[in-house]
């Protein structure tokens, strides 16, 4: 319990990125399936996770290295929860960790239950870092 409340006074806000519909415009779109709460599977679409972190400015995820390492991706919804990430997991040459920024489920846009936006990751076992609701990324450094 220490250590984590030290990196959480150790880290430093760099950037926040709202996320909106120009956002992610002009991404390349994936389409990838998921499975719900009640074990229906679920075809969505949306664009990669690291495309939308490029597009804000941060390094290229497969030139991760130093103190980009050092570097947490903070997920915020709009009803307070919150899931993070580090750069390295999710550098296809690291961590490999598949997030998708989904928009729409089933061909249709997501609803207010759900988005507008939401994270997806295909290759988890449950649910928990899916974050619904998606409002925004926090860059955090850890010093």
């Amino acid at each position: 319990m220490i250590l984590l409340s030290a990196l959480a006074m150790a880290a430093t806000p760099t950037q926040r990125i709202e996320i909106m519909p120009e956002l992610i415009a002009d991404l390349p779109r994936q389409q990838i399936s998921i499975v719900g709460h009640d074990d229906s599977v679920q075809r969505c679409e949306g664009v990669p996770l690291t495309g939308v972190l490029a597009k804000a400015g941060l390094p290229a995820v497969s030139k991760l290295h130093g103190k980009d390492l050092r570097k947490v991706v903070v997920a915020h919804a709009r009803d307070g929860y919150a899931v993070a990430f580090s750069l390295g997991e999710l550098d296809e040459t690291l961590g490999n960790a598949r997030v998708v920024l989904v928009d729409k489920c089933n061909y249709e846009p997501l609803g207010q239950e759900d988005g507008p936006f939401r994270l997806a990751l295909p290759g988890d076992q449950r649910g928990a870092r899916m974050v619904r609701q998606l409002i925004a990324l926090e860059i955090l450094s850890i010093d």
